[in-house]
């Protein structure tokens, strides 16, 4: 394996590593999940500090010590810090979610690529939306999610005649059309997030953090 390396990446979270230091988990298309150390990324003058925040998106220079066994960020091309997101509680929340359920599972196993992807959309979809494209947004994360991990909602079973065509095309139209579909739909359509927030806890057998600390924000609960 090279020991330099740039790879494409969002920053799903990170934590304080000794008194300096961030550890980093990227979501890449390649490689799923990839657990990486931002040295002096807490230094008042670290060059890292404030681009190594969660759902920063952009190419990551890495470098891998064979010796020490560690990955190491060295620098990172943004290309978007998706402030509209971080500065909205609800956008925060809502992407934190996405996070937290890309982290959960894996980063989607061998599924790493087309949830990137998703993931990348959906974040690009709701940095600067209103609230009610947000929640619109978030449903259809999260049914990908469960049609990618293989628990997809059966088109069948849905009573809404607009959302059984959303859930039907989901193959074939991309987050952005059904989105905007689902904005023209006369009267609007359901609310699915708490109902599919439930299943996705299913999927992964667990309840998420998200879900707890910011359920009143995600309107998860009546």
């Amino acid at each position: 394996m090279e020991r330099h390396s740039t790879c494409e990446a969002i920053v799903l979270e990170n934590r304080r590593f000794g008194e300096l230091h961030k550890g980093v988990s990227l979501f890449t298309p390649e490689n799923g999940l990839v657990r990486a150390t931002a040295f002096g990324a807490y230094s008042r003058k670290g060059s890292l500090r404030g681009i190594t925040d969660p759902f920063v998106w952009g190419k990551f220079y890495i470098y891998r010590d064979p010796v020490k066994q560690n990955v190491k960020i060295s620098d990172v091309e943004v290309f978007d810090m998706f402030y509209g997101i971080r500065e909205d509680v609800i956008r925060y929340y809502v992407a934190s979610l996405w996070a937290e359920i890309v982290l959960r599972s894996f980063g989607g196993g061998e599924a790493a690529h087309e949830l990137y992807d998703v993931f990348r959309e959906c974040l690009l979809l709701v940095r600067d939306a209103g609230e009610t494209r947000v929640r619109l947004v978030c449903s259809q994360f999260l049914l990908r999610f469960l049609a990618i991990t293989g628990a997809p909602v059966d088109p069948d079973a849905v009573k809404d005649a607009n959302m059984r065509r959303i859930v039907s095309s989901l193959d074939t139209s991309s987050v952005e059309d059904l989105v905007e579909f689902s904005e023209s739909c006369t009267g609007g359509l359901p609310d699915t997030v708490p109902y599919l927030v439930r299943a996705v806890q299913r999927v992964l057998e667990l309840e998420l953090n998200t879900v707890r600390t910011a359920g009143g924000f995600l309107g998860l609960y009546p």
